[in-house]
C-alpha cells in the first residue's frame, strides 16, 4: 500500500471522528452512567442480608415463659390413705423378719398389714384407681384388686361377698368398696379385720412407705 492510500485512510477516520465526535461523546456518557447504575445496584445487594432477621422487629411466636408447658405437669405423687379407720394394726408389713402366724401357728414373712376392725366395717379405696378383679373363695373371703397411677396395685382380703362394686369401676381415694367379711379361713384366728396388700410394677412392696405421715 502507498504513502498516498494510507494517508487517504487515516484522512477519512479523522474526518468520520471529527462530524460525529458529538454523538460519540454522547454514547460514552451514556455507558458510562449505566455503568456506575450498574456498580451501585451490585453493591447495594451486597450490603443487604439475605434472608437475615431484622434485629430491630419483634420477635414473633416467642414463647411465654411464665405459661406452663407440658414439662411443667405436676409430679406425680402416691400417697394412700388408711383402707379402714382403725388404730389397730394385727400383723404388719415384715419382709426382712418373720413374725408368728397364729392360723398357722408358724414364723413366716407377712407380706401385707392387717387392720382389726368388727365385720360390717366400711373398707375404702387408698387411691384412686380401676377394679381389675373382685373374686370369692372359702379361704380368702373375697378378695377385690384395684389398680392405680404410677404402676401400683391394692389387694383386699376378707371382705364381705356383699358389695356394690364390680370389675371395671373407676373409685376415688376414700370411696367406700366394700365392708369387713366374717365367712373365710384366712388369718381366721386373729379376729375379724381386712388384709392390706400392696405392689408396685407387679412386686409387693411396704404399703407404710407410701402413707401420710401419722396415718400408720
Amino acid at each position: 500500500m502507498s504513502k498516498q492510500t494510507e494517508n487517504k485512510g487515516g484522512s477519512k477516520v479523522a474526518t468520520f471522528l471529527k462530524k460525529n465526535i458529538y454523538y460519540i461523546l454522547m454514547v460514552v456518557a451514556v455507558l458510562a452512567i449505566v455503568a456506575m447504575i450498574v456498580v451501585a445496584a451490585v453493591a447495594g445487594q451486597q450490603d443487604t442480608p439475605i434472608d437475615g432477621p431484622n434485629h430491630d422487629d419483634p420477635v414473633i411466636n416467642k414463647p411465654d415463659d411464665n405459661k406452663p408447658t407440658v414439662d411443667d405437669k405436676p409430679e406425680f405423687k402416691f400417697v394412700i390413705a388408711l383402707p379402714i379407720e382403725t388404730e389397730t394394726i394385727g400383723l404388719d408389713y415384715s419382709e426382712d423378719e418373720l413374725v408368728f402366724h397364729p392360723t398357722q401357728g408358724a414364723w413366716k414373712t407377712h407380706l401385707g398389714i392387717d387392720y382389726m376392725a368388727s365385720a360390717g366395717t366400711n373398707v375404702k379405696a387408698v387411691f384412686d384407681g380401676k377394679i381389675k378383679s373382685i373374686e370369692t373363695d372359702g379361704y380368702n373371703g373375697t378378695v377385690m384388686v384395684i389398680t392405680h397411677e404410677g404402676g401400683f396395685e391394692s389387694t383386699y382380703k376378707l371382705l364381705s361377698k356383699e358389695t356394690s362394686k364390680k370389675v371395671g369401676d373407676n373409685v376415688k381415694k376414700g370411696d367406700v368398696i366394700g365392708t369387713v367379711g366374717n365367712d373365710s379361713t384366712f388369718e381366721v384366728k386373729q379376729g375379724e379385720h381386712i388384709h392390706y396388700e400392696l405392689r408396685k410394677d407387679g412386686k409387693l412392696v411396704d404399703p407404710n412407705l407410701y402413707m401420710a405421715k401419722g396415718d400408720k
